[in-house]
């Protein structure tokens, strides 16, 4: 989408301010989200052209990129909060608990500035039946002798919005994500399948082709992302490893790397070696 194209979607002139942009931004989603007559479809497509416009223009007016592209995997998280304030929750109701929730995360990272900063930070996000990520924990150490801390959290997180309660867990997961240094997101599919397509992904692309071959096609994930000229390869399912024996085995676990962080070796060196002891198993 160009500039051009994005003024005339959001129905605002070259000369808007960004206040007048998020305001503006604000009245359509609202507008949109009171309307019926839309099926499913129809209404994400819709939305997702008017988020797209948001930003181009959001982008321009900061001097930055126009292309989405380039947003950081935080900054497309920022992108779901805000969306997700109108979806299925009405203003004030979706407004207090936003503020609810980021109040009580803003305490629980106060209350963890003292702990030392871990050499890999990874989230599972899912529909994941877990009660526990220490035995994952376990696993996981002796693979990396090289790292003092490996930091692992679990976020349930419900593949569809039924009731304010689904609402308020996406809410807070996204807000909690956006607080947190992350280098590796361990996803189920649908939850994969909703970021890959907003281009949040580093491509893995330049992974070992040897080590690529001996990993079933099944578990490669090739997707075509917006602004992608074609297909890349952006996830690995590690479902197979031994790290997650009697651990919710009905999930995919598919290792990506989010956009936006100052080094992605350590990652890389997550998945080859998690991949590398799963051959060897």
């Amino acid at each position: 989408m160009d500039i051009k194209k994005a003024y005339e979607i959001l129905g605002v002139s070259e000369k808007v301010t960004m206040e007048e942009l998020e305001d503006r931004f604000m009245i359509l989603v609202k507008r949109h989200k009171n309307a019926s007559q839309l099926s499913n479809e129809e209404e994400t497509s819709e939305l997702d052209q008017i988020n797209e416009a948001y930003y181009i223009i959001r982008a321009h007016l900061l001097g930055q990129d126009e292309s989405a592209a380039n947003e950081t995997f935080k900054e497309k998280l920022g992108h779901f909060i805000y969306y997700y304030k109108f979806h299925v929750v009405g203003g004030i109701i979706g407004l207090i608990l936003i503020i609810s929730f980021i109040s009580s995360i803003v305490e629980g990272q106060n209350n963890k500035i003292d702990l030392p900063p871990a050499d890999l930070t990874i989230v599972m996000l899912g529909e994941y039946q877990i009660d526990d990520t220490l035995p994952i924990q376990e696993k996981l150490n002796p693979l990396f002798p090289q790292w003092e801390t490996l930091h692992i959290e679990l976020f349930y997180q419900p593949s569809e919005m039924n009731s304010e309660h689904d609402m308020g867990i996406i809410v807070k997961n996204q807000a909690e994500l956006s607080q947190l240094d992350l280098d590796l997101l361990i996803l189920d599919e649908h939850q994969y399948s909703v970021f890959v397509e907003r281009n949040s992904f580093v491509s893995l692309d330049h992974l070992s082709d040897g080590l690529i071959e001996s990993v079933g096609q099944d578990k490669l994930y090739y997707d075509q992302a917006e602004e992608d000229t074609q297909e890349h390869l952006y996830g690995i399912d590690l479902a197979d490893s031994t790290i997650f024996d009697n651990v919710d085995d009905r999930e995919n676990k598919i290792a990506v790397i989010p956009k936006g962080q100052e080094s992605i070796e350590k990652a890389e060196t997550f998945i080859t070696t998690v991949l590398e002891s799963t051959i060897e198993e």
